[in-house]
């Protein structure tokens, strides 16, 4: 009998000698296979590992992480702001698209017009920044009441040439490389202090919950109805351009604005090795340039012991030239 264990830490196999279907001349052969899998076969799987950087619009873009990926079975919690049919609709779509993404109905997703006390990320809808009120809001990155945080806003493109690491041009004076970097466009941006409301956009901001360090917020609000905003956004088009934790949308246009303004965290329990190689993925010059801190400051203290052991043991011994 077959059977399937996803919570092992092990992938195991039944230990036959010869398959099931056997008989004269016929053997159990290996020599190119790495696995071999019949009826009676056990598979242990091992768990996998969970660790991210919140927060990330990409990662609710792919796959509603976090609000369809929890720990605890906790579906999302939706805080309406307000009570206007449009800011229900807009939950209800938003509702539509991660049942679409998770392809299950979402029986843990809990609707409700005060605000979660319990441990569970939560998702606000409806409003604007100046009608944000309660300890959920107090320390936005984006600023509430009037005036508003200062905002970067991106004012074009402009022709700047690549920067090229000291070791590349150094290494191209020796091996006659081409010392030209390639020119490319960046992004170049101006600090606005917004006073006025968002007009015809929409703002969606993902940041820490104050109340449970673990937990994210996400709020999306605009300055009229959100349903059309909503709509717009869960269109494939809008959603696979979502990243970075502020984004800025209106419903008739093709591309979305977004950046990453607010301080990152880290959830999940990967273990030590997981973690550090994650880590190391994301910075690989810092993490070498430690190593070579440690192997330079290790080297040290082997010489300064060597020393000492010399002056100890042998203080007569000459240093033999080389």
């Amino acid at each position: 009998m077959r059977s399937f264990k996803p919570g092992a830490n092990r992938i195991s196999f039944h230990p036959l000698l010869v398959p099931l279907v056997s008989g004269e001349c016929q053997y159990f052969h290996t020599g190119n296979l790495l696995v071999s899998l019949y009826e009676d076969s056990k598979i242990e799987m091992p768990p996998a590992s969970h660790y991210a950087r919140l927060p990330d619009f990409l990662l609710l873009a792919r796959g509603g992480f976090p609000y369809l990926v929890t720990k605890d079975k906790k579906g999302p919690g939706i805080w309406l702001l307000n009570h206007h049919p449009d800011t229900v609709l807009a939950a209800w779509q938003l509702l539509a698209k991660f049942a679409r993404l998770q392809r299950n109905p979402l029986d843990q997703a809990r609707l409700s017009f005060t605000p979660f006390n319990d441990d569970r990320d939560v998702i606000a809808l409806g409003g604007n920044v100046n009608t944000l009120q309660g300890k959920l809001f107090d320390k936005l990155a984006i600023g509430s009441g009037k005036p508003w945080h200062v905002w970067r806003y991106a004012s074009g493109k402009r022709a700047m040439q690549e920067q090229r690491p000291w070791w590349d041009d150094f290494l191209g004076h020796f091996l006659a490389a081409d010392g030209s970097a390639e020119a490319g466009l960046v992004e170049q941006y101006v600090a606005v202090q917004q006073t006025a409301g968002l007009g015809g956009q929409a703002l969606g901001f993902s940041y820490r919950n104050p109340g449970f360090p673990s937990r994210l917020v996400t709020l999306f609000m605009a300055e009229k109805e959100l349903y059309p905003f909503m709509l717009a956004l869960t269109r494939p088009g809008l959603w696979s351009q979502m990243q970075g934790d502020l984004i800025l949308w209106n419903p008739t246009s093709k591309t979305l604005a977004w950046q990453r303004i607010g301080e990152s965290f880290y959830v999940g329990d990967a273990g030590v090795t997981p973690t550090l190689l994650y880590q190391f993925s994301r910075h690989p010059w810092y993490w070498l340039f430690a190593v070579f801190l440690v192997i330079a400051a290790f080297a040290w203290l082997i010489h300064i012991f060597l020393g000492r052991f010399k002056r100890r043991r042998h203080p007569d011994a000459e240093e033999i030239a080389p």
